[in-house]
């Protein structure tokens, strides 16, 4: 979904009419409005943010070619239109703007960049092409590029006291680059991975650790039985002690990985929204942040 604008609308819907509600944007809805001169796309995304009275959360995110394009849309029938086919749909929807969230906003799409990193060096890598999935699944707005720590030598304060080796120095550049970070590890004798550890190890030495402090990373992961989520734990361990700030949820636990993927591709359809939600999350979390910091 490539767009210069986006709108973004929160909504909630009752499980007691999710399904008819789902159909009606599925099929009838969505195409609709992407029919409108000046939309591009339209995703709906399920949220892992549901009401504590078991409203479940979804986002829809319209792709728009300007500002105008969506004043044209208000100025015309077809929200009166919508407003009246969702009239029966009432008692199980809530739109955001009905709640304390304040989403229905349009703001200039700006790239993104998030860098990928996988804790696993082996060239069929679950974690590798899980890495792959997101970069394909990924939002409007945000690119994925994924960096090999192949090449980061084992830390040695000897070998740093001679400059940054090669492999380290470009591993933190591009990290420093980055909006964002996505790391998927595996889980090894209930840990992280030492080629992992390692390359962070590296990153966390100064003058680069600086770079480290409040950068937004998610994290996700795909192995066996639990699908790393003790190695998961034991990362964000980690990326606190470097004040870095992990995406709270949704958390994916992909396990028994070897039957959820074909030849690289997730085929597992579950776990592929629970993708998209996390990378939904990760690039409101990090534009949350970019905020802030810019207050």
């Amino acid at each position: 979904m490539d767009a210069p604008f986006v709108y973004v609308v929160r909504f909630w819907l009752h499980p007691d009419g999710a399904a008819a509600i789902l159909h009606w944007l599925d099929s009838k809805h969505m195409a609709e409005v992407v029919a409108q001169p000046g939309f591009r796309s339209l995703r709906r995304v399920r949220l892992d943010q549901d009401s504590e009275d078991g409203w479940q959360a979804y986002m829809m995110i319209y792709g728009l070619e300007s500002r105008e394009a969506l004043q044209r849309y208000f100025d015309s029938p077809a929200p009166q239109r919508y407003a009246q086919e969702r009239k029966p749909f009432e008692q199980h929807l809530r739109l955001g703007r009905d709640r304390f969230f304040h989403r229905l906003t349009v703001r200039t799409m700006q790239t993104l960049d998030v860098l990928g990193i996988s804790g696993s060096l082996r060239e069929k890598s679950y974690n590798t092409a899980l890495l792959r999935e997101a970069a394909r699944l990924a939002p409007a707005g945000m690119s994925i590029e994924i960096a090999s720590i192949r090449d980061v030598p084992l830390y040695d304060a000897d070998l740093e006291a001679c400059g940054f080796p090669a492999g380290a120095l470009q591993l933190c550049e591009r990290v420093a680059r980055a909006d964002a970070l996505l790391i998927a590890t595996p889980e090894y004798n209930f840990s992280i991975p030492g080629v992992l550890k390692n390359a962070i190890d590296w990153l966390s030495r100064p003058p680069h650790d600086a770079r480290l402090k409040g950068k937004p990373v998610a994290i996700v992961g795909a192995g066996g039985r639990l699908g790393s989520a003790r190695a998961q734990y034991h990362l964000r361990q980690v990326c606190g002690c470097l004040s870095m700030l992990p995406v709270p949820r949704p958390e994916i636990f992909i396990a028994s990985a070897w039957e959820k993927f074909d030849d690289g591709r997730l085929t597992d359809q579950a776990a592929a929204r629970q993708v998209e939600e996390l990378l939904a999350a990760l690039a409101e979390w990090t534009r949350l942040l970019q905020r802030a910091a810019h207050a």
